[in-house]
């Protein structure tokens, strides 16, 4: 009889942990200490603290008016505290929520990222002009046709405000993107606005979120739905917003998870037809492969608050206001599947949000992770301002109302998932490159349908991660390092015999804590049935399969 033994090791990505306020600092030059304690540690990417739409000058603005900063601050120590601000938020909170869909949206974006990684939409070989410079003026883009409409998205928009700040409380002073009225229309304009029906806080016309996307898609995604409010929720600013003592979001009691939670009961009361906002079924909860089918859930929430973001400086709230971001919080009064929609994953604005920053909220929700330096080390990043995933977000004369395009690679990524006409790059393999030069002529980034070159996408060999040498053996198994993915190893032992048997190993894990997991799973019908082992090291509320995982992550080494 032969028994068979598996390990298999899972990272999960907390879906969004929570961050807003910060501790009170005196930042005068002998009192910079704990902000210098911030740099030697090191906080997870993997937080919702979303670099890409804080508003630096604003920050600082509000660091001075609190007295957390000097006046007399020279530029370097702004962004200093600046940045040492943001590692600190950036730490997470300590506190986890049950989630009791995580297993299967973990699946669910495993599956997504493997057809991704398998993508390639008949790319096209690359067929460049070698050796010398292209012989006059390039043509002018010609344009193809859309083939319209591929996908649509359903997105539910819901203005809270809270019960001791009601909405158009803000001044031309405290944002740029001031109006002197955040009515129904403003949004439903802004949002789901057709050409010239969006207007700037300067009267100039503005492309709307619903236009953007189907500019970037060749006019083959866009975005429908209303929004509705504003409707009041029972908390303060601070209950959703304030902070707790380690800078974090007031998380228990209140905090933006329950904001969620009492936005959808002040939706029920004002009689929102929460049944329109379910056609798909992102996370594949009933394990068939389909996701564009109902899931009992609404597909895309925003939820827009009274008063500005943090991520601005928070305006009159302060350390009150709530951080915008992207998460998930499972909340269905009624059962899933059973009478109204409930709500999981959701985006959180402020009330003075530019269309940059919720297309770039909503780019999340749809799989995209963010593109700029996530750990805010100051040592730059690549893209920049030139995709919407990083600071591109803020572009425009209005900061965030002119953003600049999605990168090459988040086109690729929603080819494979949506389909359409975001795009079609052209493939050069890592061999094909030469000293001498292959040069190919680009359409412009805004021209998805254009008629040359959309994109080059040369594949690089193979990373290869060197690991230290085995304690024993000549191997070890290494786990690798990912987001959102389960890794497994097989082995075959012959028990034949034998009357006991052991299992040990060396193990070697950085994980982030309650949500990555190993195990190790024994069979003896030839992998029909999988038992798990549990120790000393193990527990089996994990779970709710109640599988006994080692909380490992990466390396295992066989003792024989």
């Amino acid at each position: 009889m032969n028994k068979y033994i598996k390990t298999s090791l899972s990272s999960v990505m907390l879906a969004g942990t929570l961050f807003a306020g910060f501790p009170s600092i005196d930042a005068s030059s002998k009192d910079f200490g704990l902000l210098h304690k911030a740099e030697a540690s090191s906080f997870s990417s993997n937080s919702s603290l979303d670099l890409a739409i804080v508003n630096e000058e604003k920050l600082i603005e509000s660091f001075i008016k609190r007295g957390l900063l000097s006046k007399n601050a020279s530029a370097e120590e702004k962004q200093k505290f600046l940045k040492n601000y943001l590692q600190i938020k950036g730490k997470q909170s300590g506190v986890k929520e049950s989630d009791p869909l995580a297993a299967k949206v973990k699946a669910a974006e495993a599956e997504k990222q493997s057809k991704f990684k398998d993508f390639n939409n008949g790319l096209l070989n690359g067929k460049g002009n070698k050796n010398g410079h292209l012989k006059g003026n390039p043509e002018p883009v010609k344009e193809g046709t859309s083939p319209g409409v591929n996908k649509k998205g359903k997105l539910l928009t819901i203005m809270v405000e809270y019960s001791d700040f009601t909405h158009n409380n803000l001044t031309p002073e405290e944002t740029d993107n001031f109006y002197t009225d955040y009515h129904t229309e403003h949004f439903e304009a802004m949002i789901f606005g057709d050409k010239g029906e969006f207007i700037g806080p300067n009267g100039e016309i503005l492309v709307s979120q619903k236009q953007y996307y189907e500019e970037q898609s060749g006019g083959t995604y866009t975005i429908e739905g209303n929004a509705y409010g504003w409707l009041k929720v029972p908390g303060t600013a601070a209950y959703y917003g304030g902070e707790k003592g380690t800078g974090h979001d007031n998380v228990t009691p209140g905090g933006a998870k329950q904001l969620v939670k009492d936005a959808l009961i002040a939706a029920k009361k004002a009689g929102v037809p929460l049944q329109d906002y379910d056609l798909e079924d992102p996370h594949d909860l009933d394990g068939d492969g389909n996701f564009w089918e109902k899931d009992g859930l609404v597909d895309h929430l925003q939820i827009i608050h009274s008063g500005m973001g943090q991520e601005a400086g928070g305006g009159t709230l302060g350390d009150d206001a709530i951080w915008s971001h992207r998460s998930a919080v499972f909340y269905d009064p009624d059962g899933l599947g059973v009478g109204l929609p409930g709500f999981y994953d959701y985006t959180v604005m402020p009330e003075d949000g530019a269309m940059g920053v919720f297309a770039h909220e909503y780019g999340h929700d749809l799989g995209l992770p963010d593109e700029y330096d996530t750990q805010y080390t100051g040592t730059g990043e690549a893209v920049g301002y030139w995709s919407i995933m990083a600071s591109g977000s803020w572009a425009g004369k209005v900061p965030g109302a002119e953003p600049t395009g999605f990168s090459p690679w988040a086109k690729q990524y929603f080819q494979s998932a949506l389909g359409g006409e975001w795009t079609a790059p052209t493939v050069l393999e890592w061999d094909e490159v030469t000293t001498k030069g292959t040069q190919f002529l680009l359409d412009q980034a805004n021209s998805p349908l254009g008629k040359n070159n959309q994109a080059i996408r040369v594949n690089l060999p193979e990373k290869k991660t060197p690991v230290n040498t085995p304690a024993a053996g000549s191997f070890e198994y290494w786990g690798g390092q990912a987001d959102e993915t389960d890794t497994n190893m097989v082995t075959n032992v012959d028990l034949t015999g034998k009357t006991t048997a052991a299992l040990t190993f060396d193990a070697w894990y950085d994980i982030e804590p309650q949500w990555d997991f190993a195990f190790v799973q024994v069979s003896t019908d030839n992998g029909a049935t999988w038992k798990s082992l549990g120790n000393n090291n193990t527990r089996s509320d994990v779970v709710d399969e109640g599988s006994k995982h080692l909380k490992l992550h990466a390396w295992f080494h066989w003792n024989n």
